[in-house]
């Protein structure tokens, strides 16, 4: 503030609320992406990336319509059709910004409210357009394709779930990642509670030890 830096200052009160979107806290989440919006002379970017983290934030409320979702992630768009416009006026912290990770947090915000279909729909696109190197990152398995892993297994699909959790746990193994070590194996005990007999859920156990 005293340096009068609007994009570090809207990315901070960004990331207070992408803080309170890990403590499940709707609330914050909304009110901080909100505040991160307010001066326009932050770039379209790091404005779009606070719209979108409002759409989640309302997603989390568990109260909210699809349409109001819809209406922020579009409007998130059109800021990044802005940002692409000019790149070098946005700032570096925000590299990992694109159109395919707006789809990817649609598809946590339709994850939220029970659309299982469209959220693997929007999560698999998301996933299928980034780069390769990009795809093995640890954040990536553990904000994206675990969430898909678990999203599969609601809908019963066992198969493609823990085709996923595969994928994952070699990630884990490749990065060194306890953290996500430990989510893929907290993974199996629930899908082999649910179903203890199937096979992809063995193979799966064998391939994890």
């Amino acid at each position: 503030l005293e340096a009068d830096k609007p994009n570090m200052i809207a990315t901070a009160l960004s990331m207070q609320g992408h803080a309170a979107w890990l403590g499940a806290k709707a609330g914050p989440m909304i009110g901080l992406s909100r505040a991160a919006q307010r001066d326009n002379r932050a770039s379209p970017g790091v404005r779009a990336l606070a719209v979108q983290q409002e759409a989640r934030g309302i997603a989390l409320t568990g109260e909210a319509e699809i349409a109001d979702i819809d209406r922020k992630f579009d409007q998130a768009e059109k800021l990044a059709a802005q940002a692409a416009e000019a790149p070098g006026d946005e700032p570096p912290w925000i590299y990992f910004f694109s159109r395919d990770y707006l789809i990817l947090q649609r598809g946590l915000a339709y994850r939220l409210t029970g659309d299982y279909a469209k959220a693997n729909e929007l999560l698999t696109a998301g996933l299928s357009a980034m780069p390769s190197d990009l795809r093995q990152a640890d954040w990536v398995a553990s904000r994206y394709l675990l969430q898909l892993a678990v999203n599969h297994a609601k809908s019963g699909e066992v198969d493609t779930a823990c085709a996923l959790a595969q994928e994952i746990n070699i990630i884990a193994r490749q990065t060194y990642s306890e953290a996500l070590r430990a989510a893929v194996i907290s993974f199996h005990m629930r899908l082999s509670q649910k179903w203890p007999g199937n096979p992809h859920v063995a193979e799966l156990g064998e391939a994890i030890r």
